[in-house]
């Protein structure tokens, strides 16, 4: 009899240990759920840039067709400079770079539109911040071999 007690109380030790794995389980995945959705809304301020590479493939000619300001999701940061060569190429700072730097680039095939973009996820900018945007066109050991633009405005004018 003493052992039939020991085994429904041992059951039921099982029983309440399986649960509480459940429930510790079931937490985390909803605690990880949140964070993740918490991230996610978070924006960044960045700035996307439309850019026309024309001409020759050694001598190519730069034009900004269009520079525009979004947000972006904080999880679409990248989290390090592109090395590609060779590549059109974009570095933009905010406020000569007191309110932050970033570079992209594409890599360069020819005549083409590209897109690049540059985000600002330590910072907080506002309209009247200083936006400066420098593009070119780089060959494989990284020499310009394009015009250089330049296109400054301010944050609430993009």
């Amino acid at each position: 009899m003493a052992e039939q007690k020991d085994d429904a109380s041992g059951e039921a030790e099982e029983k309440k240990l399986l649960v509480r794995i459940i429930v510790v389980i079931a937490v985390a995945i909803l605690v990880v759920a949140a964070v993740v959705s918490f991230l996610k809304m978070q924006e960044v301020p960045a700035v996307k840039v439309r850019v026309s590479v024309e001409g020759e493939y050694e001598h190519p000619q730069v034009k900004i067709l269009e520079v525009k300001r979004e947000g972006v999701s904080i999880m679409s940061v990248s989290r390090s400079a592109p090395n590609v060569f060779p590549a059109v190429e974009m570095f933009a700072a905010a406020n000569h770079g007191m309110k932050g730097i970033d570079w992209d680039a594409k890599l360069y095939h020819g005549a083409d539109t590209y897109e690049l973009r540059a985000e600002f996820p330590e910072s907080e900018i506002k309209d009247d911040d200083f936006i400066m945007i420098v593009v070119k066109v780089v060959d494989e050991s990284g020499k310009t071999i394009s015009n250089v633009v330049r296109y400054e405005k301010k944050w609430g004018e993009l």
